[in-house]
């Protein structure tokens, strides 16, 4: 059996995504903020479920 090593991140991500999906312009920020830095977002922040979810997090938390 596969051992669950992200089950938090996981969970987290998952209500980001959630979080974001309600609201338009935390969905257009991400949008915009990925078509000019998509390369570097995943260099540098989206490498590690940890970055992944505290970047989610913060996009997750616009909301004007």
């Amino acid at each position: 059996m596969r051992e669950c090593r992200y089950e938090k991140e996981a969970k987290d991500f998952c209500k980001a995504i959630k979080a974001m999906a309600s609201s338009e312009n935390a969905m257009l920020n991400f949008e915009w903020y990925l078509s000019y830095h998509f390369d570097t977002w995943i260099k540098h922040f989206a490498k590690t479920p940890g970055g992944l979810v505290s970047e989610m997090k913060h996009f997750a938390s616009i909301t004007e």
